[in-house]
């Protein structure tokens, strides 16, 4: 409920953002304020006056690009006399992981009782998730308090997001296979290892330079990757440059239900994780995996996934690395949307007449363009190609 008080608090917050909030860069100018609302006097013998009734327990600015939020600045000055406070913000707790982690969780861990916020954040990873998230965790949450003149203050960051930029997305199809073209074993449970140790740290170079890593059900389901960045000097890096340390996972799946909770897809990583399903998955399934991960669908009984590329567009994701199976691969390459295929030569051999192969299912017309050749160990190569539907 909306008290007298939240305007006047408000106008305070939105002062601070002007004044203190100068380095931001692209970021939005953002304030907050921690107050206590008492009731009596220390002995409890008179109702406090108006301007008794708040009393401040301090104050956070956004100070600069790639620094602290403003609300994690102020919880952090207040410590434990956070709890049972009221937080005043001029834009909405983000609740995804970035060059900080969510403040979604950084509110909730702090036990702030009450929320005040000028407005929702537009950036499409928020719009509205952090506010829907203290709701649910029992937080009352306030909202459109002055908003017209918090979005007066960020006019240039709203400005930005509102450009539509028409860079496609570039995608780079990377697999391993053995010398016969196959990916894993006939009838294999888990993924057989075919890269060598020392193939690790280029691993993580490659993922470094990806705004997401995209893999299909199987490789969830079977596999269990992490999908994650396992170099912190990387994830600074990727930080220095305004993205979240880990790369988003994005999973393509038929029925989401079948991705457990604990699932190293949704457990792991300092990055937001995003499913794209079709209408077989079920609401109380999307009700579960929703405070996860950012579930769409896009599809009846298969994922359309050129509506999918399109949400990830949205995101403002730009280059993607597919590290799926064959049956993922062949659907990215039939729809024309490789860019590049880098293919990863184990000395093996396999064998098999039904043993998974880089590519299953539909005909696929490609040319492929030799870029490089590439030696990972004495016997283990990559070989990187450019594709062209002509």
């Amino acid at each position: 409920m909306r008290s007298a008080r939240d305007a006047e608090l408000m106008r305070e917050v939105l002062r601070l953002a002007l004044q203190k909030g100068e380095r931001v860069g692209h970021n939005p100018r953002v304030g907050a304020l921690l107050v206590r609302e008492n009731e009596k006097n220390e002995n409890g013998s008179r109702k406090l006056g108006k301007r008794e009734r708040i009393s401040e327990i301090g104050k956070g600015v956004h100070r600069r690009f790639g620094g602290p939020h403003a609300e994690v600045d102020v919880l952090r000055r207040a410590g434990s006399r956070a709890r049972g406070a009221t937080l005043v913000v001029n834009l909405e707790p983000c609740s995804h992981w970035g060059k900080t982690p969510p403040c979604v969780d950084a509110v909730l861990a702090a036990g702030v009782r009450r929320v005040v916020v000028a407005m929702k954040d537009p950036n499409p990873w928020v719009a509205g998730r952090g506010i829907r998230q203290l709701r649910e965790a029992g937080v009352e949450v306030v909202t459109g308090v002055e908003q017209a003149r918090a979005r007066a203050i960020n006019r240039a960051f709203l400005g930005r997001l509102q450009v539509r930029v028409k860079d496609p997305i570039h995608t780079i199809v990377k697999t391993v296979m053995t010398v016969d073209g196959k990916i894993n074993r006939a009838g294999a449970r888990s993924q057989t290892v075919l890269s060598p140790a020392a193939d690790l740290r280029r691993r993580d170079a490659e993922r470094a330079g990806m705004d997401a890593i995209l893999v299909g059900g199987n490789t969830v389901l079977v596999d269990d990757p992490r999908l994650v960045i396992r170099s912190p000097r990387l994830q600074r890096e990727r930080v220095r440059r305004g993205q979240s340390p880990d790369p988003v996972k994005i999973a393509v799946i038929t029925d989401a239900g079948k991705i457990s909770r604990t699932s190293r897809f949704l457990t792991t990583g300092k990055c937001e994780k995003m499913i794209f399903t079709t209408s077989q998955t079920s609401v109380a399934a999307r009700r579960r995996l929703g405070p996860l991960a950012h579930v769409f669908i896009v599809g009846r009984n298969r994922v359309d996934l050129k509506k999918a590329y399109g949400i990830m567009h949205a995101f403002g994701i730009r280059r993607v690395m597919a590290e799926g199976g064959g049956t993922l691969n062949a659907e990215l390459f039939r729809l024309g949307l490789v860019n590049e295929f880098w293919l990863k030569i184990a000395p093996r051999l396999f064998g098999g007449k039904n043993a998974p192969t880089i590519l299953n299912g539909a005909d696929i017309h490609s040319f492929l363009h030799l870029q490089r050749i590439e030696r990972v160990t004495k016997n283990f190569i990559m070989v990187k190609y450019k594709v062209s539907r002509s």
